[in-house]
């Protein structure tokens, strides 16, 4: 049986969950939607993959390349979905575009292409219109792009992406084993450092800030938080007193998202707190 590999959103980020009432949405979407609309449009589905390790992500990789379909799920804009559509559509492969009701727009250069939207709510009474809606959607991508990436022809596009073609013999099985060993110590280090992380970015004497200015503060914390791709990091930011701000991660930040936060702390003149894990917290070195 052809085979459908599924990507989406795989947690339901808190800055979310309020809309859908639900703070596994998202889960509830692949369980009571997505799967039986795949499996009624004859396809074996391949469940989403929750991203961690660089060995996890060559899976994801080698299902984007060997998958017969691929069901993108852009609601809620994730980062990690459009870089696997990204991966996809560079190997000029069929992708089939969904998004819910809760997402009305969607970046400019996919508005062309045929996106279905499902109703977010879930409701009991629809589901069953809305799986065989979703089916048909499936059914038909499936058919007119004919093995091909219906952006190839809206862009014009002529270079494949090619996967890449391991070494033959023992020198490519030395390589397969130093990748997934040094993924396994990335992966000893991340969890060295969960639960043990506060950086201060500041040292200094802080100003008190109004109430109204730390909400904007917060809000543009989670909207860094979101260009960086930590939505499924990201727990929440609040005001601790009107001098501290401190961010609730369940994972080490990137550096990308430290080096962001930098010059808007130091222009709000507040300290920021970065926590990992949820019971034990250490000190650490100020980054300044």
């Amino acid at each position: 049986m052809a085979k459908c590999f599924i990507i989406m959103p795989v947690t339901t980020p808190e800055a979310v969950a309020e809309r859908y009432s639900d703070k596994h949405h998202f889960k509830h979407v692949l369980d009571c939607l997505f799967l039986p609309a795949v499996k009624k449009a004859k396809l074996e589905p391949v469940k989403p993959i929750a991203s961690g390790s660089d060995m996890i992500h060559a899976r994801i990789i080698k299902h984007l390349e060997n998958a017969d379909a691929v069901l993108c799920d852009m609601s809620i804009l994730n980062p990690n979905v459009f870089f696997e559509l990204g991966v996809r559509t560079a190997l000029n492969k069929p992708v089939c575009l969904v998004r819910d009701d809760c997402t009305p727009t969607i970046p400019f250069d996919l508005t062309m292409l045929n996106c279905h939207q499902y109703s977010g709510a879930l409701n009991s009474w629809e589901l069953e219109a809305q799986i065989d809606k979703l089916c048909e959607h499936v059914k038909a991508s499936v058919k007119n792009s004919d093995g091909k990436n219906t952006l190839w022809e809206v862009f014009g596009m002529k270079t494949t992406g090619e996967p890449y073609k391991p070494k033959e013999g023992i020198e490519g099985k030395i390589d397969l084993l130093t990748m997934q060993i040094n993924a396994l110590a990335k992966d000893r280090r991340r969890d060295d450092m969960r639960g043990k992380l506060l950086f201060n970015l500041r040292d200094q004497d802080c100003q008190p800030i109004t109430a109204s200015t730390g909400a904007a503060l917060t809000k543009d914390i989670w909207r860094i938080a979101n260009l960086c791709g930590m939505q499924s990091s990201f727990k929440c930011a609040r005001m601790e007193g009107d001098r501290v701000v401190t961010v609730h991660l369940k994972e080490r930040p990137p550096n990308n998202f430290i080096e962001q936060l930098r010059p808007l702390l130091h222009e709000a003149n507040v300290r920021l707190q970065i926590t990992c894990g949820i019971d034990t917290v250490c000190y650490g070195d100020s980054l300044d």
